[in-house]
């Protein structure tokens, strides 16, 4: 009876063990947890802060094409045959 109680309490004692360490390891993925939201979050106002540089750039640049359909005249394709150029091959 004895017997069983030492192997009971040494089993005790190894699973207070492991819950120490689990407890442990808990703790520090929830260090390294936050760690990396606090990245993330300071990476996405970068990012943010990217885009709304990009987005002052594009603004300052001339716009190369306004209104195509306004300044391009109304030409209909022409129904002959394009010429080609002579190379001198005559």
């Amino acid at each position: 009876m004895l017997q069983d109680l030492d192997q009971l309490a040494t089993r005790l004692e190894r699973l207070a063990e492991h819950l120490d360490t689990l407890d442990a390891q808990r703790n520090d993925l929830a260090r390294r947890l936050a760690r990396a939201e606090a990245e993330n979050q300071r990476l996405r106002a970068l990012l943010a802060l990217a885009r709304d540089r990009v987005d002052q750039v594009l603004n300052r640049l001339p716009n190369p094409d306004p209104t195509p359909e306004a300044d391009t005249p109304n030409i209909a394709p022409s129904s002959q045959p394009p010429v080609e150029p002579d190379h001198g091959t005559a």
